[in-house]
């Protein structure tokens, strides 16, 4: 006797397809469509949202992969930036050693104590591009007196175009990483009840079709032939 097994899909995008398939097939079939007999789930409510989760779905992988690529391109930008900031810090730091609260008139926090002074640099990506924007702000003032010129390793004036094209980036990938929660958001509410509709109608036909599983493909289902080994003869060697 010939055994065949229906495969259930597990890629979103499968799930999606068999449910358009089930959904078309339920509205071809009318009134007399078998699915009727369903309680829990209606194909005709349910096949609206099938397209619109299908959407959300690929919008959240296209933004899946894009979201990295925009934040190597912001972190390449960024790299020099907080380097320049370093050293900039510490520059300032041995130019004015008995006066380091003087860092403060190019933007940076000045902590002040008993011992060394601290100077902390932002984590915080828009936190460290404001104090970057300030620092070219007073370079850019002090024009050619400022201190800033004896710098050797890094040039404000250069690093200067930099920090807004930066800040963009930035801007652009948040963007970009809130857009893609929000479609698996929106893809995630949609596909649990399409999913278990999907499963419930396999249940269904399973049930109605026990003997001939091969017509749960006309719902668009996968049903392969399933081969089975003979079982060993007691006594023999395996």
């Amino acid at each position: 006797m010939i055994k065949h097994k229906v495969v259930m899909p597990r890629k979103v995008e499968e799930v999606l397809e068999n449910s358009r398939l089930v959904a078309g097939k339920h509205a071809a079939d009318g009134a007399s469509s078998i699915l009727n007999s369903l309680q829990d789930y209606s194909w005709n409510l349910l096949a609206p949202t099938i397209a619109t989760c299908l959407a959300a779905h690929r919008d959240a992988e296209r933004l899946k992969r894009q979201v990295p690529k925009t934040y190597k391109e912001r972190d390449r930008l960024l790299a020099p930036i907080t380097l320049a900031v370093r050293a900039t810090r510490d520059f300032l730091l041995g130019v004015f050693r008995a006066t380091p609260a003087r860092l403060g008139d190019w933007g940076f926090d000045v902590v002040l104590g008993s011992g060394r002074p601290r100077v902390e640099i932002p984590e915080n990506v828009e936190q460290l591009l404001e104090l970057a924007r300030l620092i070219v702000e007073k370079h850019t003032a002090d024009g050619a007196s400022s201190v800033l010129n004896g710098m050797q390793d890094y040039s404000w004036t250069t690093l200067a175009p930099t920090i807004q094209t930066c800040h963009d980036k930035h801007l652009e990938a948040e963007s970009l990483s809130s857009q893609e929660q929000e479609a698996y958001e929106t893809r995630n509410l949609l596909l649990p009840p399409i999913s278990n509709a999907l499963k419930a109608s396999r249940d269904l036909l399973l049930g109605a079709f026990p003997l001939t599983l091969t017509r749960l493909g006309d719902w668009g289902f996968v049903v392969v032939q399933v081969t089975r080994k003979p079982r060993p003869k007691p006594g023999s060697n395996p």
